[in-house]
């Protein structure tokens, strides 16, 4: 088949959040996606994947999930507090 011209695993509608970290969960087969905002303001994030994707919930560091988040096909979108890193579990 015909591949596209460009791919993105992950790409970012912002330019002041950064991802960081992507990687497998440690106690599941989620995947842990990990960024922080740079430039000192609240900011609307939406992620959106090379893949689909079912489920997205915000997670702190440890992985546990707080808050679980609206999928939009390939997408999620969150607010970004100034200079806050956000943990995201997506399956």
């Amino acid at each position: 088949g015909k591949l596209p011209e460009e791919y993105s695993f992950i790409s970012c509608s912002t330019e002041n959040f950064i991802v960081d970290t992507a990687k497998m969960a440690e106690d599941s087969d989620a995947l842990i996606v990990r960024g922080y905002e740079y430039f000192n303001k609240r900011t609307n994030v939406t992620l959106n994947f090379g893949f689909d994707i079912t489920s997205a919930e915000i997670c702190d560091m440890m992985e546990n999930s707080e808050t679980k988040l609206q999928v939009n096909g390939r997408s999620v979108s969150f607010t970004a507090e100034p200079f806050e890193i956000v943990t995201l579990k997506i399956k």
